[in-house]
């Protein structure tokens, strides 16, 4: 998945929406370097709401920080229930199952919405 963001950062915003506690982010951002890859990270703790609580409260954080419409957008999101919402307001959607780590069906999907994905240099 990283491999991924790394080839599309530089020609797409990537930010992350995120329901983990803030000193988890903290922790994980410190070790993984995620602010190198991930513009804005959206924090449900910052925004005081929730991906799954039926509002579009954190996916508008995420759209005016990214300063794009929802049918710009592609929101990925390794639970079904999180989709409802952002695919309400126009976004495309995508499932991404952890267990399968697919990234070859993911990268298919968004070629078909017109992603262009860079090769690794």
């Amino acid at each position: 998945m990283f491999a991924l963001c790394r080839a599309l950062k530089g020609h797409y915003v990537l930010g992350m929406i995120t329901d983990n506690p803030l000193e988890r982010m903290r922790l994980m951002d410190e070790d993984m370097q995620l602010e190198n890859l991930f513009d804005p990270i959206i924090v449900s703790a910052d925004v005081r709401a929730l991906k799954h609580d039926g509002t579009p409260v954190i996916f508008d954080a995420a759209l005016q920080q990214c300063n794009c419409q929802p049918e710009e957008a592609v929101f990925i999101d390794n639970q079904q229930r999180n989709l409802s919402v952002p695919a309400a307001m126009g976004m495309q959607t995508y499932w991404y199952d952890d267990s399968l780590h697919d990234i070859a069906a993911l990268r298919s999907a968004l070629a078909e919405w017109g992603v262009q994905i860079q090769a690794q240099k």
